[in-house]
């Protein structure tokens, strides 16, 4: 089991709690803890280095914090304050630690064909296997030859490899497929009465929204190249445990979709 998979879901858990009370976080020292609690694990994911690790938690928390039912004002003063120091954080961390590599990566991303045997290379074959599959394509008996030079076809570059084999029509479906499993995921957020449960669902589908665009997207050169699975289509026991009990948590958020949050009467 990957320790680093299940940090991600408990961090996940846990913030939700947190964005659940957020307003009680409104004296100075609780919203400094809120910001330590933030970039200490986006710190300690760029140190492994998991970069991807770092951006899907990222977004995930950002997006539970936009849909919590936080104050205007306190708001604005975690945002600002968290965006300030997150630049100066980010920017000293890339180019003191990982300077060289972070350069040569940005590089290779914009203009692979300055380096087509170095860092450009991925690149470059992800493009002409795309660019070579057709619409139908080429069938699992050219299997052994792409997996000879496409390299981790069954979990980071899984959905080139399928456009390969199955063609571009397989590829379309593929996507649709993808985007309405997600949205089917994002409407139960908006029938959800509870808050805790709302961020839950808001959350988890951030969880399996963010590496399966990435994916995707890494495939057609939009995005750089990461380690990043396709959600219950890249092989992975870790992965697929993670993706599992995420979607657990949604579907048994949205059998207690009509129960609100108990309110307490104080009588004088």
């Amino acid at each position: 089991m990957n320790v680093t998979v299940l940090s991600l879901f408990f961090l996940f858990l846990a913030w939700a709690g947190i964005f659940n009370k957020i307003n009680t976080f409104n004296s100075w020292k609780k919203q400094m803890l809120l910001f330590f609690l933030f970039w200490s694990p986006i710190f300690f994911y760029m140190m492994l280095p998991n970069i991807m690790f770092g951006i899907i938690y990222f977004f995930c928390i950002g997006s539970m914090f936009a849909f919590s039912q936080v104050q205007k004002r306190l708001a604005v003063s975690i945002g600002l304050v968290n965006m300030a120091a997150g630049l100066i954080f980010l920017s000293t961390l890339i180019t003191s630690y990982r300077k060289d590599y972070f350069f040569i990566r940005l590089a290779a991303f914009i203009n692979p064909d300055a380096d087509p045997n170095g860092a450009g290379f991925m690149y470059i074959l992800v493009k002409d296997i795309l660019s070579n599959s057709g619409w139908f394509g080429r069938w699992l008996y050219n299997d052994i030859n792409i997996q000879q030079f496409l390299p981790a076809t069954h979990t980071d570059f899984v959905f080139p490899y399928l456009v390969y084999s199955l063609g571009w029509l397989f590829g379309i479906l593929l996507c649709i497929i993808l985007l309405i499993f997600i949205l089917r995921i994002s409407i139960n957020a908006l029938i959800t009465k509870d808050l805790f449960g709302r961020l839950l669902v808001i959350g988890g589908a951030t969880l399996f929204t963010v590496p399966t665009c990435w994916n995707v997207l890494m495939g057609f050169g939009i995005v750089p190249i990461m380690g990043v699975s396709l959600p219950f289509i890249s092989y992975g026991g870790s992965m697929l445990l993670f993706y599992s009990a995420i979607l657990g948590l949604i579907l048994n958020v949205y059998r207690k979709k009509d129960f609100v949050e108990p309110t307490i009467t104080y009588l004088h």
